[in-house]
């Protein structure tokens, strides 16, 4: 079986033109506009939580990391985060 991968986010959201130009052959190149920095451990999670919604905006993509390193920080913010602009009406999907 496999799986068919039709969207690529980059590493740290860099490439080169040459990697590009090869991905996008098969893939379409998603990247963000909001880096949430959950992963950062010496932020504190309500500031990160601030700086995450203040950065954000109508059609932003907001990056999250699902790792170990982001777990204590996503867990506290994203609740907040989501509720917080479902209440002004927005929606989310995933990519």
């Amino acid at each position: 079986m496999s799986i068919q991968i039709d969207k690529f986010r980059p590493p740290y959201g860099r490439l080169t033109r040459l990697q590009a130009n090869s991905i996008l052959q098969d893939q379409e190149i998603i990247m963000w506009s909001v880096l949430s920095k959950d992963y950062d451990q010496s932020l504190q999670a309500n500031i990160c939580l601030k700086n995450t919604i203040h950065t954000s905006k109508n059609g932003s993509i907001v990056l999250f990391h699902d790792s170990l390193k982001a777990e204590n920080t996503l867990k506290k913010i994203l609740p907040t985060y989501l509720n917080y602009f479902t209440d002004k009406g927005f929606t989310f999907s995933a990519l």
